[in-house]
Order: structure tokens, then sequence, then C-alpha cells
């Protein structure tokens, strides 16, 4: 017998060769878990960015407001998170959806509308995502410098934001806006992409004059640049110094983003360019081709992301990035996601970000299981060893926000660490750490990363009723969720009690477990968190598979980080089949040998719990009459039994599951859904603990899957170890 370690993890998801082919820390399938210094982990959750009140009046949820103002919400999809940069260069976060344009108020914490000048809204669709660029101009009148926000969906004429106000961008007559001149293509109606770029104002893929230019570059004077008269020529597009380059090629500009000191741009057909910037003031910008043409094609212009010196792409094709120079597929692992995954007709949802808490890069896109037209998922790549999972989060679109965070340095502290209530391991304890927030189909608006469940959500009401029904604001479930209740005034039965839940309607869930009739009657307060469902499955394991021999598969230890808090579900699997082996249920019944569905011969034989963890001593086993069994707390109890005997224990709240621990190399098996529970608890204080799961299964391959949906539980695990041996031939079958 020999013991296969797995440890660190650093393969991930992986579909690049048939399974059994895979490297042995490969995973077929990691969902909602991701890998980050050789652990394998349940990803954080998400918080609601903004919902505080006004006037008393708390607010609920943290949803884009319209012209209503608070409470008054759009319910529009959320398709554009940028900063503004003030005139202190402090960063503002602006939330757009396709009609409102948002500021969140630190102070308040809240949304508020921000009022366009002349009283209008904008006409993009779902798909019309925004694009934005910080600028600086100068007031014609008062020669005051003014930092502006410049903002473009590629259907309306090109905005601003001043701070205060919205603006179409062609009446900042106070910031001397000149239109293109004839010769230049006319006055500018739409652009799909802005950037400030080589100390000018740039916009790419542009409408001017009723005719779509996708391969174009049009560019202001240098910001700085003045006039004879005085007059700025940051926004002077009739300016000689402003003026158009167009790439040569026929092909749409879709999307861009900085790479050292260019701007990476990537076209449907064609893939990656770069504009690049010149020395000649008359012609600033320059186009070069990088990579062949085909391979790197883009389907979503906002799919595209500069991170750790690539700027990547997504494609029907595949996902695609260049550092510059060369271009390639970063997806090998996954050769047919994009084709198989990511719903063909629905691309243009396809939207990324980089993760600097995690080091990751998010693609956000709409599964070929989703009938929405949106996100439902995101695929995520560790760059620091080309890792990849998938976490199942409905995001349509993504930005950046800098917490206010804790600046002081260690000199400065008048009072003891403990008491200002950080962590030395929190990212978000860095000055200005930068924090992904991610914006919904419907309007909220999330700070992710942040928690170990998703979600907090209000409660301001529950039923004394069997099952209990709560009720909300908007609870964004779905039937089959579990959830957990906190902080409930009146019914404080129901905290801490988690349920499976049955949706009724948008703002009511049953909570399916929980009987309330005789609980207290409920008064005021308290909220609910959504249990994240971590599942991950590893490769079919086989040392032995080349030689054309079955393996014994004799136990499974598990390095986990220790918790009086988390359980994992366990299941095994054999040959790849769907359906995963345990021993059949024992509960009431007797080990008879083959007859009872074990082969049990004399030897140490393990039980496990499932829906642990229980009490020390909660549960006994009176085996034949010969010797009582009692449990230790953790998953199992041992004894040395006789070949046959009647099982009797005292517990209706678990169920016992039984596995052979003996020099025998079969035993028979049934094929069901049962699972079993590890318990990550250790008594003695340690951080990490092995578990160990008995099998005894002969197979061709075996293969583990882990899951787990409860709240406020982390799934960290460190390591795997198979105790294996050789057995007959495949071929054989012995």
């Amino acid at each position: 017998m020999q013991t296969f370690l797995v440890a660190p993890f650093s393969e991930g998801l992986d579909r690049e060769v048939e399974p059994w082919l895979l490297p042995e820390d490969a995973f077929v399938e990691m969902q909602n878990a991701f890998l980050r210094r050789g652990v394998l982990q349940k990803r954080p959750g998400y918080a609601e960015l903004a919902n505080g009140g006004e006037g008393g009046a708390p607010i609920t949820q943290s949803r884009v407001v319209d012209a209503g103002g608070v409470g008054s919400y759009a319910e529009l999809p959320v398709m554009g998170i940028f900063n503004y940069i003030d005139s202190n260069e402090d960063k503002k976060l602006c939330v757009l959806d396709t009609r409102n344009f948002n500021l969140y108020n630190t102070t308040t914490n809240r949304l508020d509308y921000v009022t366009h000048s002349s009283g209008t809204t904008y006409n993009g669709t779902d798909e019309d995502y925004w694009s934005a660029a910080n600028y600086t101009v100068v007031n014609t009148s008062t020669s005051t410098r003014t930092p502006i926000l410049v903002f473009t969906n590629n259907v309306d004429v090109p905005q601003y934001f001043d701070g205060t106000n919205t603006e179409d961008l062609n009446n900042a007559a106070a910031f001397n806006y000149q239109e293109p001149t004839a010769s230049i293509g006319g006055d500018l109606q739409a652009a799909r992409l802005c950037f400030f770029y080589g100390d000018r104002l740039i916009f790419l893929n542009v409408k001017q004059d009723g005719f779509r230019y996708p391969n174009r570059c049009l560019y202001t004077p240098l910001f700085n640049s003045v006039a004879v008269g005085g007059n700025s020529l940051a926004l002077d597009f009739s300016d000689k110094n402003a003026g158009i380059v167009d790439a040569a090629t026929n092909d749409e500009i879709l999307g861009a983003d900085f790479l050292a000191g260019d701007l990476i741009v990537f076209f449907k057909e064609t893939g990656p360019w770069a504009l690049k910037v010149t020395t000649d003031r008359f012609f600033p910008f320059r186009w070069e081709k990088l990579g062949p043409k085909g391979v790197s094609r883009c389907d979503s212009g906002t799919s595209v992301s500069s991170y750790f010196g690539e700027v990547t792409a997504a494609g029907i094709l595949g996902i695609i990035s260049t550092d510059g120079n060369t271009v390639g597929r970063v997806d090998n692992k996954l050769p047919f996601f994009t084709r198989d995954d990511i719903n063909p007709s629905k691309f243009q949802y396809c939207y990324a970000i980089e993760s600097e808490r995690y080091r990751q890069r998010w693609l956000a896109y709409p599964s070929t299981t989703s009938s929405e037209d949106s996100s439902d998922k995101i695929l995520v790549n560790g760059v620091d060893d080309n890792t990849w999972s998938v976490y199942d989060l409905p995001i349509h679109c993504f930005g950046n926000y800098h917490d206010a965070a804790f600046d002081q340095v260690w000199d400065e502290l008048t009072k003891p660490w403990d008491s200002y209530g950080g962590k030395w391991d929190s990212y978000t304890e860095f000055e200005k750490s930068l924090s992904v927030i991610g914006g919904a189909y419907d309007g909220y608006v999330f700070k992710m990363d942040t928690e170990d469940n998703d979600g907090q959500t209000d409660i301001t009401g529950i039923s004394q009723a069997n099952p209990a029904v709560v009720t909300v604001a908007n609870h964004r479930l779905n039937t089959g969720d579990i959830v957990k209740i906190y902080d409930v005034s009146g019914m404080t039965e129901i905290n801490e009690l988690q349920s499976q839940v049955t949706v009724v309607n948008a703002t009511s869930f049953q909570l399916n477990e929980i009987d309330s009739t005789t609980f207290s009657a409920y008064t005021s307060g308290g909220f609910f968190e959504r249990a994240i469902p971590f599942n991950v499955k590893t490769k079919p394991l086989n040392p032995w598979i080349k030689e054309g021999r079955k393996a014994v598969l004799h136990w499974v230890d598990f390095r986990v980080d220790a918790s009086q808090l988390t359980t994992c579900n366990v299941e095994f699997f054999t040959d790849e089949r769907g359906l995963p082996y345990t021993l059949p249920d024992q509960q009431n019944s007797a080990i008879t040998g083959e007859d009872g569905g074990i082969t049990a011969p004399s030897g140490d034989i393990s039980f496990f719990l499932k829906d642990a963890p229980v009490l020390p001593g909660t549960v006994s086993i009176d085996v034949g009459g010969s010797e009582t069994i009692t449990d230790n707390g953790y998953q199992t109890l041992s004894g040395d039994v006789a070949a046959t005997g009647n099982i009797n224990y005292k517990s209706g709240l678990v169920r016992i599951f039984g596995s052979v621990a003996s020099s025998a190399v079969t035993s028979s098996y049934t094929e069901d859904n049962s699972t079993m529970t590890l318990i990550f608890k250790d008594e003695s204080g340690r951080e990490q603990n092995w578990y160990r799961v008995y099998v005894n299964t002969v197979a061709r391959s075996h293969q583990v899957r882990l899951f787990q949906e409860r709240v406020d539980e982390r799934v960290r695990i460190h390591a795997i170890g198979f105790a294996m041996s050789p057995a007959g031939s495949i071929e054989g079958g012995n």
C-alpha cells in the first residue's frame, strides 16, 4: 500500500486532455472554489455596497436610483462603474445604468441621483456598456482648471460629469468645446470607447455626421494647450492639433486597455492592435498590428482587461492574450470553454476585471444553461499559477473602488493594535486598497470578495407558521438556496438557524426546515445571508492504470483548517460514473456480510455520521451484544466487531454508514446519493488537522467530490492523501 499525497494544489480546473491523463492535483469540477498559494478554498461572498438612509428612513437595498431619489429604484441593468477624480485627487465612485447616473455618497452610505443639466436621460440598451475617462479642462471665463469624467456608450452623444451635474459633451461651451471639422469627419455623435492617452482625450470607433468609422481614433489637442486668444484647446476638435488616425483595416474596434505605455486595442476579427504614441506633434498616434489574423478574434469589448503584464480578451475561439509583442491563448487548460460553456448568442455580455485581493482575472459570462440576457457565472483565473475555476455569481458589469482604509503607520498608533478591530492579513486594511464592485442586471451594486457568505439582506417580517415565511424588500434568492437568520428582535428563537428556502415571490420566501408556530412574535430587525455552494471533484485517480491494473482505495486523508463551525460533505465515485457510491444506510439494520450489502469480516470497522456534528457520547453502537462503541464527537466510531451483528444506537438525529477497514481488497457497495460528513473540528486548539475516511473499494479509477452549502462555514483544504494499492487486471476484471 502506498500513500499518494496531493499537495500543494496548483492545477485547478483542467480539461486539456482526457481526465485520466490530467495531473494528479487537477480537478474536473471547481464550483465556487479557488486555489491560492496551494490551498483549496471556498470563494468569498459579497455585500451590498450602499444601504444608508435619509431622514431616519433606512434603505434596505443597494440599487441605482432614478430622478425620484432615495428609495426610487430604476431596476435597470448596471452598465458602468467608474471613479471620478476631483480637484483634490480624491476618487468618487460613479455608477450608471442604461438611463441614470449615480454618485456613491460615503457620508450617508447611499447612491445619489445626479441630475443631467438638460433633464434628459440616456438611450442605451443592456448591451451598450459605458466607457469613461478622467480629463482636465479649463473654464474659458474663469481660467480655472476643472476635472471632468467623460463617458460614452456608443449610442448617445458623449457625456461629462463635472462633480455636480452631467451634461452632453457638445454643450460644454464653458470649456470651449468645438466639433470636429468636416475634413476629419464632422460632428461627433457617438463613440464606443474613450481614454485619456498621450495627454489627449481620444475616442475609438466613432460615429460622425451620420457615418460610422469603426476603425477610427479621434483625438483632441494636448489637454493643457491654449489658443492665442487664451481659450483652452482641451476640447477643441476643430484645432489643427486635433485629428484622426484610422487603422489599416475595415474591422470594428470592440475594446481596449493599457499595457505599459501603449493602448492595446482589440478588433472583432483581427484581434489586438497597439495604438502607440509618436514624437510627431502633427501625427501623435500610429497603429501597429499584433499577432496573426483569425486566431485572436474578440467577441466582447468588455472582456478586454489588462493585468499582470498582459491584456486579455474573450472570443468564441478562446481567451487570448498579448504582452505587446506576441499573441496567444491563455486558456489551454480549458480549450473548449468559450465554445461549450458560454452562450454564443450572448457573448456581448461578457465582462472582465482584475481582482487585486487574490491576484485573479475574472470574466463574467452568460452560461449555456441560462435563459437570461446577462451573465450568471464568472470564470476565475489565478494569475500566479494559471489556475481556473467557476463562480456562480450573476454580475452584469464590474468596476473598481478605492477604499478609505486604515492609513496610519506604526509610530502613529496611540492605542493597542487590537482596539482598532483590524487584521494584519486583511487586504482591505491597506491604504487605498482596490476592491472589485459588481453591478447586477436589476440595478443592485455589490462589493465583492468581502464576506464569508453572500448578500446580507434586511428582514421586515417573519410569520408564526409551519414553515416560517420571511418578508424582505427584495430577496434575490432561488428555491433551494440555504440561508441563515441573524439579529431578529421578538422572534429570537429563529436567530442563528439555517434552512433551505422555497421562493414565494420577489419579497417573501419559506424557511422549509423551520416551524415557527410556537416561536415568539416577530417585532423588528434582523437580516439573512445566503450560503455559498462549494463543490469540487478530483480527476479519476489510479497510479497503475498505464500498467493495465485496477487500484484499491483503502482510505483518504484530508488536511484542513480546524474550526468549531465547519463541516464538509464527501462522496466517492468509481470508473467516472455519474452517481456516487457509499455503503448503504445501516439505520436499524444488521451487518450480515454480502446479504446486508457490505463485506464485514472480523476486524476494524468504522461508522460515519451523517448530519454531523454531534456531541461526544450522543451515539453508541451495541455490536452483537458483545461491546458498546461510543463516538468521540468527530466523524467516526470504531471498534473490533464480529462478522455479523445487529446495530443499535442511541440517537435519532444521525444516520450511520458502515465501512470496512481491514485487509480485504473488496467490499460491495450500493450506488446512491448518500454522503459522508467531515467535521473540521479540533478541540486541542491546532489550526490544522488530518481527517481520515475509510473506503476499501476496488475500481479502474477513483474520484472524490467535496461539497458544502452552509452559512458561516469556511472551507480551506491543504492536502488530500490517497492510500492505495494495485489490484487485478482491468481487462480480466479481477
